[in-house]
């Protein structure tokens, strides 16, 4: 909200015709972003953090998985952990966001789809779709206790606390994995992350700037973390070059299944918790127009 004014200000002094309304649940987001697609306008923007970047995201597309309209999508960010806008090329200066709104360029995005159970144990799944990464595992762990903790110490730092305290405390899991239908048992899983876009969360990348114009993913196993491979482990996943050892695996693949006969094993995408394990993940049918700078 400290934010409003300015952007308010700056947006009517480009020249743009903008409507806005505030919201802060994703149902609630998703519907109005929905609503402005079905309106037929031109920039649907999400005005806050990757939370609200993927609310925004999910209203573009109807609930078989279809884009509703021919509007573009569009951020000024005003969150704590900028993986989308670093990811996309979008300035986290509101004014060059907003100019970006007059005379930006327009890259095609694909984001991901994911079909995954809301509440633990529920019998239905929800098809939600997202821009970033998903983390089965530890991340959606990391995912609360950062965003909690980022407004005292910053981005880099908060995620840094969040990864270092959900290490000590995290039991592994086994994870069945289906990647293009070759099956796997992950014994002693920390984490799964299976990305669209190189950055995973507030500084934890990988290296792969070709993978936004790539139809697939990358999948990142951790497992069987010990006191002697955990500064290994942490220096690779910081500088997002990755070398394959028995603790750390980075692969590629297109459609993929998790499942665990273990309970409780959440996920998280785009930076917030969302549901349970099992879930299948799969590229969006069709891409959207993003504005970037």
């Amino acid at each position: 909200m400290k934010h409003f004014e300015s952007i308010l200000k700056t947006c009517r002094e480009n020249k743009l015709d903008t409507e806005y309304v505030f919201a802060s649940t994703f149902d609630t987001i998703k519907a109005l972003s929905r609503a402005a697609n079905l309106k037929g306008v031109d920039r649907v923007v999400a005005v806050g953090g990757d939370g609200t970047i993927n609310a925004v995201l999910n209203g573009f597309y109807d609930d078989t998985g279809k884009k509703i309209s021919q509007s573009k999508f569009a951020v000024i960010y005003t969150g704590t952990s900028p993986d989308f806008c670093k990811s996309y090329g979008i300035s986290l200066k509101h004014e060059e966001a907003i100019q970006s709104l007059v005379n930006g360029s327009v890259k095609k995005i694909r984001p991901g789809k994911i079909h995954f159970h809301r509440k633990n144990g529920s019998k239905g799944l929800e098809t939600r779709y997202f821009a970033c990464c998903v983390n089965a595992g530890i991340g959606a762990g990391i995912a609360r206790d950062a965003n909690r903790i980022r407004k005292y110490t910053g981005d880099f730092g908060g995620t840094f606390i969040a990864l270092l305290k959900n290490l000590l405390v995290f039991k592994s899991k086994k994870i069945f994995l289906e990647m293009d239908h070759e099956c796997d048992c992950i014994e002693n899983t920390v984490n799964i992350s299976i990305g669209r876009t190189p950055y995973i969360a507030s500084g934890i990348k990988v290296q792969d700037n070709d993978i936004l114009n790539e139809d697939h993913f990358y999948v990142l196993i951790a497992r069987s973390l010990s006191i002697f491979n955990l500064p290994g482990l942490i220096r690779q996943i910081y500088s997002g070059k990755i070398e394959n050892r028995e603790y750390l695996k980075l692969s590629k693949g297109m459609n993929i299944m998790l499942n665990s006969d273990e309970p409780d094993i959440e996920v998280e995408f785009d930076g917030d918790p969302a549901g349970y394990l099992p879930c299948n993940i799969e590229l969006a049918d069709e891409s959207i127009d993003l504005i970037t700078n």
